[in-house]
Formats: C-alpha cells, structure tokens, sequence
C-alpha cells in the first residue's frame, strides 16, 4: 500500500506534469483507491451550467451505486448536504455523530451492494468554489484508516482544481495562440 504521504507526492507530480494524458484521471484514482485502502472510487465533476454530477472515472462502483451518488446522494443525503453547506471535513460512516448505516442510502444502496464503510469528499477550487465529489467506499469496516483520512482531507482542493469543469489542464496558454490571427504569417 501507498503512503498518505507517497500519494500525494505522486499525485503533484502527476498534476505538475502538464502533457496532455489520457489517464490522468484513472491514474489519480488508482493512486487515492491503493492509499485508502478501499475497493471503489469514483470522481465526480459538478457541472455548474447542469448542476448535474457526472462522473470523471469509477474504479469498480456498480452502475447503480454510481448513479445513486450521482444523483439522489447530491440532493438529498443528509450528511452530504451537511459536509457541503457546514463543516466540508471528509467523514467516515463510524466517524458521523449519528449511525449512518441506519440512513437511506447506507440501508438501500451501499450495505445491498457489499459496502460497509465509505466517505465522500466534497472537491473545492482554490478558491472555494464547490467542483466535485470523490467518493470512496470498502466491504472492510475497518477501513479507511485514519493516515487514509489525512489524505482524503489533503487532497480535496487538489481534486477540486483537477474536475473544475470551467477549467482543464489541457488548456492551451495565451503563448501558444498567435495574438493576430494571420499576423507575421509569411503565407497570408
């Protein structure tokens, strides 16, 4: 397994590389799933123009689970609401001052499906600006553990910037774009 530490080295590294990569976003989300110890991940992009959560990459969710988080998670969990309009910290179920496995979407989506913890991370910009979800989920009860969880914190404005979908990392600079199309063209 990967350090918390080790992780997010790696994924600056892989971030500060600015070539175009195909698999950036399955290769952050293997690097998260092996440093959380967790069987699923999947990152979600808020699409503010939609308001609708799509998903970027899903490590192993099952279709229905990835579209309940997608969908009823975002608008009506409760503990979901409360990390995006309160206290943003990630929280694992065992961590919540409630018992979530009792709540509608541990009772009728996750336990079903063989999950017996999880966290969801709420993705902000650098400048605080809400662009996402990262969702993570095991059949251990007894993961993630707590180095697990500083990654999982540290990584929520690194993530954010990743899926902010105003931005890309693909995007070209105002260097690479002539400032006057035709202009010092020795063709036109």
């Amino acid at each position: 397994m990967v350090s918390t530490l080790d992780a997010l080295a790696t994924i600056g590294a892989k971030l500060a590389d600015r070539r175009p990569s195909t698999d950036l976003y399955q290769d952050i989300a293997r690097i998260v799933r092996s440093a959380s110890h967790c069987d699923t991940i999947a990152l979600s992009q808020l699409n503010p123009v939609t308001r609708r959560h799509d998903t970027v990459v899903n490590l192993e969710y099952p279709e229905t689970v990835l579209r309940h988080l997608n969908t009823w998670f975002v608008e009506h969990d409760e503990v979901y609401r409360h990390m995006r309009t309160g206290d943003g910290k990630p929280l694992r179920w065992r961590d919540m001052p409630f018992r979530y496995e009792s709540m509608f979407s541990a009772e009728r989506v996750f336990r079903p499906s063989g999950f017996n913890e999880g966290v969801t991370v709420c993705l902000y910009n650098q400048d605080g600006r809400y662009t996402g979800a990262l969702h993570v989920s095991t059949t251990d009860r007894n993961q993630p553990p707590d180095e697990a969880m500083q990654l999982l914190s540290a990584s929520q404005t690194l993530l954010g910037t990743l899926v902010d979908w105003w931005t890309t990392l693909d995007t070209p600079s105002v260097e690479d774009e002539p400032a006057l199309p035709g202009v010092g063209d020795p063709e036109r």
